[in-house]
């Protein structure tokens, strides 16, 4: 991490919320487009993470899906891309979420 001494035990300073909002932001204005162009993908957004069909604390971006597909054969026949389990904002890594459209 830049600033911080080579194997340094101290933990690198965290992102003020506020400012990982705005990069968040800033981040579906700049790149949100792009994913929306995979014939899958029907939104992409910011929220907290669902695990197991619960809502956590955990700050992630969302993307809904038509279909959630997880062969690489079914991706292909759909003309889809697999969405990454992580995307890097402000330096920070922040996971993603696939939900699938309902209604």
């Amino acid at each position: 991490m830049p600033g911080q001494p080579a194997g340094s035990d101290q933990e690198p300073d965290e992102v003020p919320y506020a400012e990982l909002l705005r990069a968040l932001r800033r981040f579906l204005r700049t790149e949100g487009e792009r994913y929306l162009d995979d014939p899958n993908v029907a939104s992409v957004g910011i929220g907290p993470k669902v695990t197991d069909g619960r809502r956590t604390p955990e700050l992630s971006v969302q993307f809904v899906v038509e279909e959630k597909l997880a062969d690489p054969g079914d991706l292909a026949a759909r003309g889809t891309t697999p969405v990454p389990d992580a995307i890097t904002i402000a330096g920070v890594r922040v996971p993603t979420d696939v939900l699938e459209r309902t209604g």
